[in-house]
């Protein structure tokens, strides 16, 4: 463990969070959710998804990805993008 601007991290979360501080630039359109550890972070990630995606998957669809999908993995934390791919292109996502 490192602690970090005040913070305890895993080193790979340490790596993340640094790339993210490095390289990232927020753009106008996007929608980035901050919440504190153990504050409904999960529950916040699927409401997010479910009202950005609602006309690509209505909720009355019997195969709507929060089904079958945990929704940090539909919407991914940046410190963990930043860490498995450093040149990681967001205008694609």
């Amino acid at each position: 463990m490192y602690q970090f601007q005040g913070r305890w991290h895993t080193q790979a979360l340490l790596q993340g969070l640094m790339e993210c501080q490095k390289r990232f630039e927020a753009k106008d359109s996007d929608i980035i959710l901050v919440t504190n550890p153990k504050s409904g972070t999960t529950w916040l990630n699927a409401l997010v998804f479910a009202l950005i995606n609602r006309d690509m998957f209505p909720v009355s669809s019997g195969d709507h990805p929060l089904l079958v999908t945990n929704p940090h993995l539909l919407v991914p934390f940046l410190e963990g993008v930043y860490y498995e791919s450093p040149d990681v292109d967001f205008s694609e996502l």
